[in-house]
């Protein structure tokens, strides 16, 4: 009877992740101060509850041991929070006079994002649970299916701000300020760009290898990859177009085995579909598109000169990030510290923004935040944490056959494609929470292939 609940529960536990999946980018709430961001962190948090009691009703925690490919990884995040504690406790902005302003932001982060301490806790918190919460191929199966979906809602909510100049799904959010600009369901169209270099890979992946009867299930794919390009590009975020320009490349290279008609027929497809997409979103947008796009190439050459206002500044940013992670190199300044330790003249953010009274709160680079915020320790163990993730992809990888491999190879470049869009930007609670669901689902895919295998099993399911 025992065991029943507990199979009962992994099932709750697995229910209870979608549900979160399906709301987390939908929900809005109107009187908080940030209707999009502080809704869905506030939402992130209570959830992070809800699943850890179910996590401790499914007994999962016994799952892990030494053969467990969450173990290490879990491992290298707990000592990231003990990292990020030891960092809070250290920041020279901690001491008896600390005004409350300074230590609610070094403990909750700025108002609006809630980026605080207890984020990574957050983070991890999701990892186990969809490790946990997927047990079956079935299940990873519906995952990338709502993930499809969830992206899908995003991308559609933002090309329609985009072409309309208003929010037509959600009416009750904020009105559309600027031309041609959509922030769809984030409320930035950065943050739009991050998440869809998360999600996008999945319908890519899906469609370039899918088999070739399931001929209706692969148009849906298609049309799911086109839509959510379509808002990539209209979100003009450069940054998440090279990282899905690499989950691209990556797709390719990965899976050039497998080749045969209908493979390079799909990679045809999708680029005419993706440059028709171009010409299109471009000549709407009066060549903004293209002229974001032409920018590239000329901030590199400004980058290469040493020019600090290449990159909408993310240099100036970038070296000045360096000098103050240079002065506190073990345990930072403390979490989300930047606002009280960068300081930018009124002259120099005059010359660089346009504006006198600038406040820097972000490096635009995930990686040199976080060295800033918790020292160079905790950006080793972070950069290693990928390693491994994308080590125990590419092992079981060259170990299956072609039908088992879709699921890792797809997950394995949502993984890739999101991270290098974070070289150029940084993660909110928002959509960091779903990059340690897909962790937790590629590391759980890896066990459950490689168990399967073991026994003879063929993966693909109808």
């Amino acid at each position: 009877m025992n065991n029943i609940n507990i199979e009962i529960n992994k099932k709750f536990l697995f229910y209870a992740l979608l549900v979160f999946m399906i709301a987390e980018p939908v929900i809005l709430y109107t009187k908080l101060n940030d209707e999009y961001l502080s809704t869905k962190a506030l939402f992130c948090f209570i959830y992070s509850f809800v699943l850890i009691l179910l996590i401790f009703a499914s007994n999962s925690i016994k799952e892990i041991n030494k053969k467990s490919s969450i173990l290490v990884p879990s491992l290298i995040m707990l000592i990231i929070i003990i990292i990020n504690v030891l960092a809070f406790i250290s920041s020279p902005y901690i001491n008896a006079h600390t005004p409350s302003k300074q230590f609610n932001y070094l403990l909750f982060g700025p108002l609006g994002r809630n980026e605080g301490i207890f984020v990574w806790l957050v983070n991890l918190i999701f990892l186990f649970s969809a490790y946990f919460a997927i047990n079956t191929i079935r299940e990873i199966k519906i995952f990338l299916k709502v993930s499809i979906l969830m992206a899908n809602v995003v991308a559609f909510d933002g090309l329609l701000q985009f072409l309309f100049g208003k929010d037509i799904l959600f009416l009750w959010a904020r009105p559309i300020e600027r031309y041609r600009y959509c922030f769809s369901l984030l409320g930035n169209q950065n943050f739009v760009g991050n998440f869809l270099s998360l999600l996008m890979p999945i319908s890519l992946g899906i469609y370039f290898l899918i088999e070739n009867k399931y001929k209706y299930a692969a148009l849906i794919y298609y049309l799911s990859t086109i839509l959510q390009f379509s808002c990539l590009l209209c979100s003009r975020t450069r940054g998440a177009w090279i990282g899905v320009g690499f989950s691209l490349l990556l797709v390719v290279v990965l899976s050039i085995k497998y080749a045969d008609k209908s493979y390079y027929k799909r990679l045809i497809t999708i680029f005419i579909g993706f440059i028709a997409v171009f010409l299109v979103i471009n000549n709407v947008s009066d060549g903004a598109i293209y002229t974001r796009a032409s920018s590239l190439t000329s901030n590199v050459k400004a980058a290469i000169s040493g020019d600090e206002t290449s990159g909408t500044k993310r240099i100036f940013l970038w070296k000045h990030s360096i000098k103050y992670i240079e002065k506190r190199p073990v345990l930072g300044w403390g979490t989300n510290s930047m606002p009280l330790f960068f300081k930018v003249s009124p002259k120099t953010a005059l010359k660089n923004w346009g504006n006198s009274n600038i406040i820097v709160d972000k490096a635009h680079n995930e990686y040199l935040q976080m060295a800033a915020d918790t020292g160079v320790p905790a950006l080793f163990l972070y950069i290693g944490l990928l390693v491994l993730i994308f080590i125990y992809g590419l092992r079981s990888f060259s170990r299956m056959h072609k039908q088992n491999n879709v699921y890792l190879l797809i997950l394995i470049t949502s993984i890739i494609g999101y991270s290098i869009s974070l070289f150029f930007s940084f993660a909110i609670l928002t959509y960091s929470t779903w990059f340690f669901i897909i962790i937790g689902v590629m590391l759980k895919t890896v066990n459950v292939i490689n168990t399967m295998q073991l026994n003879g099993g063929v993966l693909i399911e109808k």
